[in-house]
């Protein structure tokens, strides 16, 4: 307890003290807080910006594929005179994958907007899957192969008659220079070749 009115002056005098300090902090601890709300505020507004910049660079991004696609006519489907060749149903297919990527914020497995475009991703899809589970099919591979023909150094070209000739010979050398033996009868090429014409179109 003080033991005079000094005493109790001074223990006053110092309480005043620490609540003129206290006070003094809180302002500052309250200024502090105040400026980080602020600087959140305005990176999140800076963060909005950029999000809608980057959305509008979507849209337009979405459009120029759409407009591409157009080319394509996937309204006409992929059978009969509308058939397209393995590499055109490819290009066709990543046109679709990466419009469902920009769309669905990078899931490409989730479906596009526009039912059109997912009728040929499941129509490609199915084509290309026939097209792999058909032991007969890669023959055309093959016969792809054996049209290869060396014209020079750093040169080869593709050959058709000479792939023809080396079937029927059953037997051909190849870029090596090794022989190789040809297993598959001409009949058996040609089978090839007839059931990939069923499902898409052989040349360009």
């Amino acid at each position: 307890m003080p033991q005079s009115a000094e005493d109790m002056e001074d223990i006053l005098s110092e309480m005043e003290a620490k609540k003129i300090s206290s006070a003094t902090e809180q302002g500052l601890l309250a200024k502090q807080i105040k400026e980080k709300n602020d600087e959140l505020k305005a990176k999140g507004t800076d963060l909005k910006t950029k999000e809608t910049e980057l959305d509008a660079l979507i849209k337009e991004i979405i459009t120029k594929h759409r407009e591409k696609l157009t080319t394509y006519n996937l309204a006409h489907g992929f059978a009969g005179e509308n058939k397209r060749t393995v590499n055109e149903l490819y290009q066709i297919l990543f046109q679709l994958a990466e419009l469902r990527y920009l769309e669905n914020n990078g899931d490409a497995t989730v479906p596009s907007s526009a039912d059109m475009e997912n009728t040929a991703y499941e129509a490609i899809t199915t084509i290309q899957e026939k097209v792999h589970r058909n032991s007969q099919i890669y023959l055309v591979d093959e016969f792809q192969y054996l049209a290869w023909k060396k014209v020079s150094r750093d040169k080869e070209e593709y050959d058709i008659p000479q792939a023809i000739q080396r079937v029927k010979d059953g037997k051909f050398t190849d870029l090596e220079g090794k022989e190789q033996t040809i297993y598959w009868s001409q009949e058996n090429f040609i089978t090839a070749f007839t059931e990939k014409d069923k499902l898409v179109k052989l040349t360009d």
